[in-house]
């Protein structure tokens, strides 16, 4: 099954299929050069017989004139020794009496007296059951006594039949060299592109120290390695800048944000009732809003560069999902919301437990949020050989499919409670986690109503 799924992914390249191209090509060309060499071959045979039943009438054209038979019969039996190069004679007396030749070429006549020079083209079968094929003339002398000349050109034919399959045979061999050459190439192509999509991966998974080989005067793979080469690099120059705006940014506001929330937290205290106080206490929310979605951008912007501190290891999904529910367990009773977990025991999960505890909390917020009051929220893991899903499911109003491509991104908020708090940055959050795992973030729909929020991240092995 390995072997015939690197074939069908070695098919499906363009190089196997310029090859491919090229054999049934030169199949058609095998095809076409095997039906006109036998038809160039039969013609020319066809022609070189007609050639000497003509030389062969032309030398007997005195005795063909002469009023009688006895001369043209006594010249065939003085050269009896032509019959057995090819040529049949046969000569019939007026009256239908075989005078010279094979009584079974009878069967060849299509004409008796006052018969014209006329063309025989037949096949038939002798008494011994042999089989011929015979070309030739046919002919009535002065004296209405009948006159054949036929040559057997079978064997001639079948001599030669043999050269459209040579030729056939050789153009096929050329076609499966083709086709093989064009797997090889294939195969080789892809490894090249395995190393690029590889590399890739690994840079977008964090290693931003990966680079492609690449050679000085190489083919276009070297080519397009130094261009991506060139990419990273460019690429790890605007990250290396972002991330010293970020930091510069976070120096210069959480403190002056530190103490704006602290100042007005002091006033809050002697400014306890009336207007003002009640005015004071909604500044001081916005600043905590503001600090929280200023945190929450500089989450995002170190998970999607990778500057997180992240530690892939095995763990437990169902430590993780029952860790979970604990923790918003309080907040459930509060809403009346019944959290449930579906994940099979002992199953093992490959990643960061930290980061995807928080993916997890953002969308099981989101559900508290969003969800149907007073219902029910599903936290399950589902794991194969290949894949892990890993999400929450609630019975709210959903995403509609033309703006889930939208809810990952920041500052978009899609659900129908626009009074919720937040910022719309928590799925923005789980898509950074999931693509920082190699994997991503799906939106479904939930039977018969709801979300399906999954994080679908890649297997390696020895997870089963």
């Amino acid at each position: 099954m390995r072997w015939a799924k690197r074939l069908r992914r070695l098919a499906d390249t363009s190089t196997f299929r310029h090859a491919a191209i090229v054999a049934w090509a030169i199949l058609l060309i095998a095809l076409g050069a095997m039906l006109l060499s036998s038809y160039l071959i039969d013609k020319l045979i066809r022609e070189h017989v007609r050639d000497i039943v003509s030389t062969n009438l032309h030398n007997q054209s005195p005795l063909l004139g002469q009023h009688g038979h006895l001369p043209l019969l006594t010249s065939l039996l003085a050269n009896t020794r032509q019959e057995g190069d090819g040529i049949h004679s046969l000569l019939l007396a007026p009256d239908g009496e075989v005078l010279f030749g094979a009584a079974y070429l009878k069967q060849l006549q299509s004409c008796w007296q006052r018969c014209p020079p006329s063309e025989v083209d037949a096949a038939l079968v002798d008494r011994a059951g042999e089989a011929h094929h015979f070309q030739g003339m046919q002919l009535s002398l002065p004296d209405q006594s009948y006159y054949l000349v036929v040559y057997d050109i079978l064997p001639m034919q079948t001599r030669v039949k043999v050269l459209p399959l040579v030729i056939g045979s050789g153009l096929f061999l050329l076609l499966i060299t083709s086709l093989g050459l064009g797997l090889y190439a294939s195969m080789l192509s892809m490894r090249r592109v395995d190393d690029i999509r590889q590399t890739l991966r690994g840079y977008i998974g964090g290693n931003r120290r990966l680079r492609l080989p690449e050679a000085a005067h190489g083919d276009e793979f070297d080519l397009l390695a130094a261009d991506i080469n060139r990419m990273l690099d460019q690429l790890n120059h605007l990250m290396d800048e972002l991330k010293d705006v970020s930091s510069h940014m976070a120096h210069e506001l959480r403190t002056p944000l530190t103490r704006l929330h602290q100042q007005l937290e002091n006033v809050a205290e002697h400014a306890r009732f009336g207007p003002t106080a009640d005015a004071i206490h909604r500044a001081l929310e916005e600043a905590e809003r503001i600090q929280r979605m200023f945190k929450a951008i500089l989450r995002i912007g170190e998970v999607e560069s990778a500057r997180c501190a992240h530690a892939f290891a095995w763990f437990g999904a169902d430590k993780l999902l029952q860790e979970l529910a604990d923790y918003y367990q309080p907040l459930a009773e509060c809403s009346q919301v019944t959290l449930e977990i579906s994940v099979q025991p002992a199953s093992q999960l490959y990643g960061d437990q930290a980061l995807l505890f928080q993916a997890m909390a953002n969308l099981l917020e989101n559900a508290f949020k969003y969800g149907k009051p007073a219902g029910q929220i599903q936290l399950f893991a589902h794991i194969t050989q290949q894949e892990a899903q890993l999400g929450v499911a609630d019975e709210g109003s959903g995403i509609p499919p033309h703006l889930r491509s939208d809810a990952t991104r920041r500052f978009r908020r899609l659900g129908s409670r626009e009074d919720a708090p937040g910022h719309g940055l928590g799925l923005a959050l789980v898509s950074a986690i999931a693509r920082l795992h190699g994997g991503e973030l799906q939106l479904r729909d939930r039977k018969p109503s709801g979300l399906l929020a999954c994080i679908v991240l890649p297997q390696v092995p020895g997870s089963a």
